[in-house]
């Protein structure tokens, strides 16, 4: 009679483990490629689709990895166009992380059994029911059927980087915080505190409070002190929105106004600051002008203010810009909204025809707008 050792018994008790998370995230790649929006998204899934294969600039922050991944991907794949890659590329990683979930919800009911125990077939169809569940959830299937990016929250990278401080030059935790706040920005998008994340203090014990005293070396109280406005206030809940201030060394809005805005909604976190100097700025969301504008517009522009308009001083751009004809403009918005109507036209059509619609509505889609009519649409 052989005796494995510890070690090849893991291994082999590993291998059903390691095929069933690769099952399950290609059964859930098919149903995301099954279901995958189409073509051409609108808003912030659109501009990805946009910027992303051209190595633009999405909006702030940028994205860079994304970006980065995505323009390989894109340019990879050599199927269909650009808007469905990116969508698929959304749907890749989707899939991906659903099959990790199997996997740390295996370890997470194995954690209690000897780890020469082979996990039951029960605890395993528990956890493959616990990662379908998220991957066919309302909210986390449509992210993944469109071009869209979501990380981890940023006051958990926060905390993060400063264990990983803490880890690498043997410091307490307040030192790390206070050593890595300055290279972490926080931007804020919502204009009311209803949309900031805010968690019970059991549910923060439940989940962080072993991380928080074995990884961090702080009380499961001073964590939750730096998502409360009052430490001391055991009621109130924890404010994620709190914990990312708390550990960055800048805050800022996406416009001049949201700026106020959030002074506003940050102001008690600042007790005796005049509202007008609590330390939250702000940015404006912009464009990169170069691989934003139309061929079209390219060469309008470029007649009038220089192929280098953007590199310099913007000075007497507006004088330049001026300088164009109102006939001119006119004749290019008109053939600018003709190209936007026949590109509209094409991608319908498309799209009707992609999801088995009658010849009828194909060929109808083919006519649809007018582009020397008033046409409105949010």
């Amino acid at each position: 009679m052989s005796v494995l050792g510890p070690g090849q018994r893991a291994n082999r008790w590993h291998a059903p483990r390691s095929r069933a998370h690769k099952g399950i995230a290609l059964a859930t790649l098919a149903l995301y490629l099954h279901t995958l929006a189409p073509g051409l998204l609108p808003a912030d899934a659109g501009e990805f689709q946009f910027t992303v294969p051209t190595l633009g600039l999405p909006h702030p922050t940028g994205y860079p990895l994304y970006s980065l991944l995505g323009w390989a991907w894109s340019h990879l794949v050599a199927y269909r166009d650009f808007a469905w890659r990116m969508n698929a590329f959304s749907a890749l990683w989707g899939a991906v992380t659903v099959g990790l979930l199997y996997l740390v919800a295996v370890r997470f009911a194995t954690a209690s059994l000897s780890p020469y125990h082979k996990p039951s077939s029960a605890l395993r169809i528990a956890s493959i029911l616990c990662a379908g569940a998220f991957a066919v959830s309302p909210t986390y299937w449509s992210q993944a059927l469109i071009a869209e990016v979501y990380t981890l929250h940023a006051a958990f990278v926060a905390l993060e980087r400063a264990r990983s401080f803490m880890q690498d030059n043997a410091q307490p935790f307040e030192v790390a915080l206070t050593a890595t706040r300055p290279g972490n920005l926080f931007t804020t998008h919502t204009a009311v505190s209803a949309g900031f994340d805010r968690f019970t203090p059991a549910l923060i014990e439940q989940y962080l409070g072993g991380y928080a005293e074995k990884k961090l070396g702080v009380s499961l109280y001073d964590l939750l002190a730096l998502g409360r406005q009052n430490p001391n206030d055991a009621s109130v809940s924890f404010n994620m929105a709190y914990l990312t201030i708390r550990g960055s060394g800048s805050v800022n809005g996406v416009s001049r106004l949201h700026g106020k805005v959030s002074r506003h909604l940050f102001e008690p976190l600042f007790p005796n600051w005049p509202s007008d100097e609590v330390p939250i700025g702000h940015v404006t969301n912009g464009v990169h002008m170069p691989t934003w504008d139309s061929a079209a517009a390219d060469e309008l522009w470029t007649r009038a203010c220089g192929k280098g308009r953007w590199l310099g001083k913007s000075d007497t751009l507006e004088q330049d810009l001026r300088s164009v004809s109102d006939d001119t403009l006119w004749k290019f918005r008109l053939a600018t909204s003709k190209t936007l109507v026949e590109y509209a036209r094409e991608r319908l059509a498309q799209h009707y025809a992609a999801a088995g619609a009658s010849s009828e509505t194909v060929e109808e889609a083919k006519h649809l707008f007018d582009p020397n009519a008033l046409t409105l649409g949010f």
